[in-house]
C-alpha cells in the first residue's frame, strides 16, 4: 500500500513538473531567456544552434516633402544575428497603397538583406506606411517596419479664400492674399496671374510684392519666401457673382501652378415696398434727422417711401 502511494505521488509530481515546464516554454519569458542566452553565450557555440535572432531597422522618417512627390521608397536592413536559419513570411502591407520587396524568405546566420518599402503619398498628408512580417524568432515573432513622413504643398496661399462683400460699382476695390513657399533653394516668383473664367477676367488686375519674414510668425510650417498679391477689382463686375478662381504660375518645380478663390458675400437686402420681387442692398449711410437708416420710413408720419438711392457704393461693405 505504501509503495502504491509512493508511485502515485511520483506520478503526480512528474505531471506537475511537465505542466510547469510547458507553461514556461509557452511564455514570452522563455523566448527572452532563449535570446539572451544565445547572445551572451560566446564560450560554447554548440548550445542553441538552431535559434535565429534578428536585428532590423524598424522605421525611417523621410521628413517634410514638398509638392507632388510621386512614389517614395527606402531600403531597410535586416540581419540574422542568431545561429539558426531565419525564416520570414510573405510581407503584409497595411493596405494596397504600400508595396514591399523581400529578396528572400530564408536568411542564414550573419547574413544581411534589405527590405524595400514603397509608398505614394497624397497631397497634404502625414503618412505612416507600414509592413508586417512574421518570423521564427522566439522573441520577435512579428516584425513591423514603417516608412513615415509628411507632404506639404511647396507653394500655397495662407488664406485659401478672400471674401468680398458685394461688388464695387463706383471705385476700384482692393484686397490682398499671401502666397508662401517652403522651398529653400530660390526665392518665390509668381507670374501669369489671372481669373480662370474669361467673362470675369477683365475686371481683375494683380500686383505682387515681397512678404517679409516677420509676416511668417503665425504660419506653420515656417516658409522660406513669400509674396503678397494685391487684387484690384474694377467697377462693372456683375452683382450676382459668387466665386472666381485665381490661377498663377511659380518658379518652383514642385508646384508649378497654384490657385485660390475669391468669394463674394451678398450684402443685406431690403424689399422695396409696393414693388414685388425687387430688392436693393441695405447700407449703413447717414440719413437726415428723423429718418432711420435703411428703413425708408419717415419719422412721425408712419408712411413708407419707395425711394431708391441714385448710387449704391457696395465697396463700403467690403471686408
Amino acid at each position: 500500500m505504501r509503495k502504491v502511494r509512493l508511485h502515485a505521488g511520483f506520478i503526480l509530481l512528474t505531471v506537475l513538473l511537465a505542466a510547469g515546464l510547458g507553461w514556461f516554454i509557452g511564455t514570452q519569458e522563455f523566448a527572452h531567456w532563449t535570446q539572451n542566452y544565445a547572445e551572451m553565450d560566446e564560450q560554447n557555440p554548440a548550445l542553441l544552434t538552431n535559434v535565429p535572432l534578428v536585428k532590423y531597422e524598424k522605421s525611417f522618417d523621410l521628413g517634410v516633402l514638398y509638392g507632388e512627390v510621386g512614389t517614395v521608397s527606402h531600403e531597410f536592413s535586416l540581419t540574422n544575428t542568431g545561429r539558426g536559419v531565419l525564416k520570414l513570411s510573405e510581407p503584409a502591407p497595411e493596405d494596397e497603397t504600400v508595396t514591399c520587396e523581400l529578396p528572400k524568405r530564408e536568411i542564414a546566420p550573419d547574413e544581411k538583406i534589405f527590405v524595400t518599402i514603397s509608398y505614394t503619398p497624397k497631397a497634404e498628408e502625414e503618412f505612416d506606411a507600414s509592413v508586417t512580417i512574421q518570423t521564427n524568432v522566439p522573441s520577435e515573432p512579428e516584425l513591423e517596419i514603417s516608412l513615415v513622413g509628411c507632404v506639404h504643398a511647396a507653394v500655397w496661399p495662407e488664406e485659401a479664400t478672400v471674401e468680398v462683400a458685394g461688388v464695387p460699382t463706383l471705385s476700384i476695390f482692393k484686397t490682398a492674399n499671401r502666397i508662401y513657399s517652403l522651398v529653400k533653394d530660390q526665392p518665390l516668383e509668381l507670374s501669369n496671374l489671372h481669373v480662370t473664367d474669361p467673362q470675369y477676367a477683365e475686371f481683375f488686375s494683380f500686383e505682387t510684392t515681397d512678404a517679409y519674414h516677420y509676416e511668417f510668425s503665425e504660419v506653420n510650417p515656417q516658409p522660406e519666401f513669400g509674396k503678397i498679391i494685391t487684387i484690384a477689382i474694377k467697377p462693372g463686375l456683375p452683382n450676382n457673382i459668387v466665386r472666381v478662381i485665381v490661377e498663377g504660375e511659380t518658379n518652383i518645380p514642385e508646384t508649378p501652378k497654384f490657385q485660390f478663390n475669391i468669394d463674394f458675400k451678398k450684402p443685406e437686402t431690403l424689399q422695396i415696398p409696393g414693388v414685388p420681387n425687387v430688392i436693393v442692398p441695405m447700407l449703413l449711410t447717414e440719413t437726415p434727422e428723423g429718418t432711420e437708416a435703411g428703413t425708408g420710413t419717415e419719422a412721425g408720419t408712419g408712411t413708407e417711401t419707395s425711394e431708391v438711392p441714385e448710387k449704391i457704393d457696395l465697396e463700403s461693405g467690403a471686408e
